[in-house]
């Protein structure tokens, strides 16, 4: 482990925000740690109880994280109701513009008369700093942030274009200390738009932070210099990692809500032997599968499979490990954030 320091470390999905304050004078178990609702689903409620209220909305702030929140303002504009929003505000719903204009969305820099203005925003370090306030506890200087991000460019799909960074990932080396960024790839417009508000923070995806927070648990760490199968399987995305050691040799990405559990076993075993295509995940309407050629020469050690992320539990009794590092499954992603930041900071 490298040498250690303080992290505030934010895991965003798209429920919660999961917050750890990493501490190396305490003990794993007496870190403060605080699980919060995400903005985008904070945003989302405040959406429907002005769509219950039959209320025109102004969308302001910032890029941030869809899922949720997008839902609500669909719901509000099948309602009936007006949508307007600033040109920033709106890339949260497409960040094409013209995109959002024929989902009904007036895009203007100026609030209509009558319209409730609700702020969109990834990340609040000042709710962050009241919440602590009153424990007298302070926020450390350095500041990780986890966030799923499909990226934008016209002229290709975000299914296409979430893949091309794991794909350059695993073709650059695959070292898990490049999964914490500091410089943030252009196309990686939520993580640019984070790091325009955090200027200093480094960022991760959250599948990323989670390979890494499960690498603290005991069991996988005596497994990882063999080899071993990590699956992230999160609300919206299911990610997978081929880890030995200290390097990434191949990643699948698929959408939770497409997968039973005869597929993603399906999935799995290809995955384990090598011979899961891009197409095969892709063609399911997944991002994708990139392997390393040089995992042939490896992967008759990958025999152990653990699976981390909230959606896991449909596969319990089904003979795979479910870490929990420092007996925390929640701060997985965290975790992972302070042990990336730690690796990059000593590298």
């Amino acid at each position: 482990m490298p040498n250690p320091c303080s992290i505030l470390a934010i895991d965003i999905g798209s429920m919660t925000q999961d917050i750890l304050l990493f501490d190396p004078d305490r003990t794993e178990e007496n870190m403060i740690k605080m699980v919060f609702p995400s903005w985008s689903y904070t945003s989302a409620r405040r959406i429907s109880h002005l769509t219950y209220k039959r209320r025109n909305i102004y969308l302001k702030g910032q890029l941030s994280g869809g899922g949720p929140v997008v839902q609500a303002i669909l719901h509000h504009i099948d309602q009936g109701l007006k949508v307007s929003s600033t040109p920033l505000a709106a890339m949260t719903i497409s960040e094409n513009l013209d995109t959002v204009r024929e989902l009904g969305v007036d895009v203007t820099e100026h609030r209509p008369n009558g319209y409730t203005p609700v702020h969109l925003k990834d990340i609040d370090l000042f709710a962050i700093k009241d919440a602590l306030l009153p424990f007298d506890v302070e926020i450390p200087a350095t500041i990780g942030i986890a966030v799923q991000d499909h990226g934008y460019a016209p002229d290709i799909s975000s299914q296409k274009l979430r893949f091309h960074y794991w794909e350059d990932f695993i073709e650059s080396g695959g070292l898990l200390k490049d999964l914490i960024f500091t410089d943030i790839p252009q196309y990686l417009t939520r993580m640019t738009m984070l790091k325009k508000t955090v200027p200093d923070a480094f960022l991760a995806d959250t599948g990323g932070a989670a390979i890494l927070g499960t690498l603290f648990d005991s069991e996988v760490q005596r497994c990882v210099e063999k080899g071993c199968v990590i699956v992230n399987i999160g609300n919206t995305h299911t990610l997978g990692a081929l880890v030995k050691g200290e390097r990434v040799y191949g990643i699948f990405e698929h959408h939770t809500g497409l997968l039973n559990v005869q597929k993603f076993e399906n999935i799995l075993k290809d995955f384990k032997n090598g011979v899961l295509s891009h197409e095969d995940v892709f063609d399911d309407k997944g991002h994708g599968s990139i392997i390393s050629p040089d995992y042939n020469k490896v992967k008759d050690g990958f025999d152990f499979i653990a699976l981390t992320g909230p959606r896991k539990r449909s596969l319990r009794g089904r003979g795979y490990y479910f870490p929990a590092p420092y007996g925390e499954m929640l701060m997985t992603g965290c975790l992972g954030l302070a042990y990336g930041i730690q690796k990059k900071l000593s590298s």
